[in-house]
Order: C-alpha cells, then structure tokens, then sequence
C-alpha cells in the first residue's frame, strides 16, 4: 500500500544520503545505499506534521540517521545561516559546513549548499520538497 506521503529529494541529501543511478559504485554508493526518495510508512501523516521536522535546519539529524549533531554557527536557522554537521563514525567524513539557501514553507522546499568540511564535496547543493502522494484522497 503507498504512504501518503514521499520526501522527494532531486539530489542527494547532505553527504549522498541517497544515490543517482550508476553504473560503478563510488565511495558514496558504497556508504549511502538508499534510493534517491523516501515513502514514509503507512501512518499517514499530515504534510505539515513531516514538514516541521524536514524544515528544522539546526536538526537534521531527527530524520538522517548518519548524522550525529548539529549546530547553527550562523544565523537563526533562516536563509543564509550556516551549520556544521557532524556525521557518524565509519563514513569518508568527520563533518560538513552547510548554508541554507531556500526554505519555503508554503511549498515544502529546503535547500542548502556545502560550504566547507572534511571532505571532497564540492559544488554541491542539496534540494528536498515534500509532496502528498497522488494515490491519497481527501488531501
């Protein structure tokens, strides 16, 4: 049975918490084998209840379980802060430097770029929306 409703993340989320397709495994398809979206279970839960843990900056770590804190460096957790990550042990990071470019509640939208850290991303951009899944009615 579908969930109601499915993270859509066009990129991968923070450190490639999720894959592209490929056709060679990469360091990151060898640590992060999760498809690239994620159905929630069959709880049904309002977007705005999912939304208000995905849009927390300073918390990302309530919903990617290879993070292991967080902290606004920056800002108040609006466009333009900045976070440092800091990610479990045993995976090619120790932690990432993050800003955050779009927030749009009305649309379901967060984004941020990675900034700095202890890894070789870069030119990386993260974008995830949230979406009620088509197969649900009465939303």
């Amino acid at each position: 049975m579908p969930s109601s409703l499915q993270l859509h993340p066009p990129l991968a989320t923070t450190i490639g918490s999720c894959r592209q397709k490929q056709t060679q495994p990469t360091t990151l398809t060898r640590f992060f084998p999760l498809p690239c979206w994620m159905s929630l279970p069959d709880t049904k839960p309002p977007i705005e209840s999912v939304w208000s843990i995905v849009r927390r900056f300073d918390n990302p770590q309530a919903y990617k379980q290879f993070l292991r804190s967080c902290q606004v460096i920056v800002g108040d957790g609006n466009v333009g802060s900045l976070r440092e990550v800091h990610v479990v042990s045993g995976l090619p990071a120790a932690s990432s430097t993050e800003k955050l470019e779009i927030l749009d509640d009305e649309r379901h939208v967060l984004s941020f770029s990675v900034v700095g850290g202890d890894h070789r991303l870069t030119n990386y951009k993260s974008v995830t929306t949230l979406h009620v899944h088509p197969m649900v009615t009465g939303q």
